[in-house]
């Protein structure tokens, strides 16, 4: 395995350090609690794995104390330096302090946005900090290019700072042949750098989505890998558990594909020895026969499933399925994010009233398959179809 990046080293430390730390056994409030979030959402980035007690003490966190955080975070904003014009040199200390910490509140932003879909809380605050970081970045993007950016962060660019991309692509003076820049590569080492993925990234992956491009592409050059991740997908599902969208999306290119003499020399099992799923996720078998049963038949409760995130659309995604109706929401990290969603023959191509980062798609449903499509800012796109069975039990 190559040597870790600076920026998988450094996360993968400083994680190891706050989880060794005496800095979680008091109360932390405000400003001081984004020192923990800023780490872990960092790791989140860098595809390092949080240690399971780390984990636990941030889904105990309230949402009155993560109000309070963000709070602290929207008020800092006011004060980063940034020039009054265009630069020809980096020297400016507060400028370099102001970008790298335009990037951790990246890392927190994208932390609470995962808290608020995964444990189905709201931050009420957090579409105000948001606001405030875009006015950052109108700004910044005004006397600072991408490439500065990179030249700034250094190290940081592996973790792919999206909030840039719209700043022009080069700068007045060039920064020199070997400055870093917001390009791919860095991104991509990091990736390779990595190794095998864990317990932990592996599980990420099956249940929520999350790691979509480290998994995948691991998976796509290790052939004893990707069988063990169709088993563990496998493995989730027997287990009466939902899967992700994008795994259960991998399972099935993954069975649609022909074996390799890669894999018969690494010992992995034959693609074709492989069952397909037959669904991401189960309901129970009352809501699925009476989703195509006439009307007047008794109600059944409804049922959420978490589709996890979208990648590379920058949202995350759970569909509630009732007796005659399946309705998508689709959670975009950052306003902008998502520009329209196709749920079968619905199309939405604006955020929900009360939400600009929420985009609702309802349609009638009797227990077929649905497609997904949504769409993002920079032309991306993420499509798949959402396959639901009844379970076992009524």
């Amino acid at each position: 395995m190559r040597d870790r990046t600076p920026a998988h080293a450094e996360a993968a430390a400083s994680i190891a350090a706050l989880a060794g730390s005496t800095l979680l056994e008091g109360p932390l409030d405000g400003a001081a609690l984004l020192v923990p979030l800023a780490r872990i959402g960092d790791a989140m980035r860098s595809y390092v794995e949080v240690p399971r007690a780390l984990r636990a003490w941030s889904n105990g966190l309230t949402v009155d104390v993560l109000e309070a955080a963000v709070r602290a975070l929207a008020t800092e904003v006011e004060t980063w330096s940034l020039p009054p014009v265009p630069i020809a040199d980096l020297d400016d200390p507060h400028v370099a302090f102001s970008v790298r910490r335009r990037d951790e509140a990246e890392s927190v932003v994208a932390l609470l946005r995962s808290a608020e879909l995964r444990r189905h809380i709201a931050i009420p605050t957090l579409p105000s900090l948001e606001s405030a970081l875009r006015v950052w970045d109108e700004r910044a993007g005004q006397v600072l290019s991408r490439d500065d950016v990179g030249a700034l962060l250094a190290d940081r660019t592996a973790l792919q700072p999206t909030w840039a991309e719209d700043f022009p692509g080069a700068r007045a003076a060039s920064v020199g042949a070997d400055s870093p820049t917001l390009a791919t590569d860095q991104a991509r080492a990091l990736l390779e750098a990595a190794g095998v993925p864990g317990d932990a990234v592996v599980t990420g992956y099956v249940t929520r989505g999350v790691h979509r491009a480290r998994v995948e592409a691991f998976a796509a050059r290790d052939a004893a890998f990707a069988a063990e991740l169709a088993g563990a997908i496998v493995a989730v599902r027997e287990a009466g558990r939902e899967v992700s969208l994008v795994a259960f999306g991998w399972h099935r290119r993954y069975v649609g594909a022909p074996s390799t003499p890669t894999s018969e020399q690494s010992g992995a099992r034959a693609v074709s020895e492989v069952a397909p799923l037959r669904a991401m996720a189960d309901v129970p078998r009352a809501l699925f026969l009476r989703a195509a049963a006439t009307e007047g038949t008794p109600a059944v409760e409804p049922v959420a499933i978490d589709l996890g995130q979208l990648a590379p659309v920058a949202a995350e995604a759970r569909a509630v399925a009732s007796a005659g109706r399946l309705t998508v929401q689709v959670y975009a990290e950052a306003d902008g994010d998502v520009t329209r969603v196709t749920l079968g023959e619905t199309r939405v191509d604006a955020p929900d009233a009360d939400d600009a980062l929420r985009f609702t798609a309802s349609v009638a449903w009797s227990g077929e398959p649905v497609a997904l499509l949504v769409e993002g800012a920079r032309g991306e796109s993420f499509e798949a179809p959402i396959e639901l069975g009844p379970s076992e039990t009524p």
